[in-house]
């Protein structure tokens, strides 16, 4: 059985580049309306006869593009292509504003040369985190990418020190303990996947065009999305000690429990009736009372509420790591 991916409901449909149509995907066509999306933003493109191919492998250089232009786009220059390499897709893209790095640097890849179309990409990722290379010292971004894969470096490019703790594996044939479960959970939580009906997400798996596109709109979506729910607080019983992370829990800090989201993960928390917000930083487990979504340190919660109100109704919404250092 094979992964099945969650299409989402919500298309806010906007054109950004020259819009293009594949010969071999119509409307009503499974991961028309992903591909469309991303596609009218400039993100992906097809192949030179036209077509997209959707039920493809799609390697690992691909996706670093994919990814990169989806959700730090700011971060590349790719004025410098002519218009057959910016329909293609290998346009020589400039590495402009990701602070650590420029694109005409070195990388320790040796087959991933400065002139090849996806450098700059590569180079960013290997910055963030969100690749290794192989032993042999190689990249190869020709090789196909399997869920895992995908997952990790989706989810790096966002918060590259998300981490977790679990009792069991989210998926059948996600263990408890491995690199890509953090990653799994994450993905559960925001609902972009689904198992099998034998309860399998096959990680190993290598996935397509077309299901690369569908998560990562999928992500898209999540990220925009706004959630709602009750907060409450913690402080001098718990101040001192351990939380679930490991972490001392100081009742100072912008910290919050939460029971699903990965560690590290940061969400900022807006009161409505104030007008207040705060970003916090999830590195604890709970609350254990049912229908609260977070418990939120004192000075957290105090940032945005009365210390009176004991338990407030909230939204919230889940942002990028960069997000939160620009607060």
């Amino acid at each position: 059985m094979g992964l099945t991916v969650i299409a989402s409901s919500s298309f806010a449909g906007f054109t950004g580049a020259e819009k293009i149509n594949f010969t071999d995907l119509a409307e009503g066509d499974d991961y028309y309306k992903e591909v469309r999306y991303l596609a009218d933003l400039g993100i992906i493109q097809g192949y030179p006869d036209g077509s997209f191919r959707a039920d493809e492998p799609v390697n690992r250089a691909e996706v670093l593009k994919i990814v990169f232009l989806a959700l730090k786009p700011e971060y590349f220059d790719m004025s410098s292509g002519t218009p057959e390499e910016m329909a293609a897709g290998t346009a020589q893209v400039t590495l402009i504003s990701s602070g650590a790095a420029t694109g005409n640097g070195v990388i320790d890849f040796p087959d991933v040369p400065k002139e090849e179309w996806f450098f700059a990409y590569v180079k960013q990722a290997r910055i963030d985190g969100m690749v290794v290379g192989c032993e042999d010292g190689n990249y190869y971004p020709a090789r196909t990418v399997n869920l895992a894969e995908l997952l990790k470096i989706m989810f790096r490019n966002d918060n590259r020190n998300i981490e977790t703790y679990v009792r069991e594996g989210p998926y059948n044939d996600v263990p408890r303990r491995s690199w890509f479960t953090r990653y799994f959970v994450y993905a559960k939580f925001l609902g972009i996947i689904q198992a099998d009906i034998e309860g399998n997400v096959h990680p190993d798996r290598a996935i397509t065009r077309g299901e690369v596109a569908r998560i990562v709109f999928n992500y898209m979506q999540e990220k925009l999305k706004v959630r709602e729910g009750k907060i409450s607080y913690y402080a001098d019983y718990f101040h001192g000690r351990n939380t679930a992370s490991g972490e001392v829990f100081d009742m100072y800090a912008m910290t919050a429990a939460h029971r699903e989201l990965p560690f590290n993960t940061y969400v900022k928390v807006w009161n409505e009736d104030t007008g207040k917000s705060v970003i916090v930083r999830v590195n604890d487990r709970g609350p254990f009372v049912q229908g609260v979504e977070f418990d939120l340190s004192m000075a957290a919660f105090e940032s945005i509420s009365p210390l009176g109100r004991g338990v407030m109704y909230v939204k919230w919404r889940i942002v990028t790591e960069r997000e939160a250092m620009e607060i």
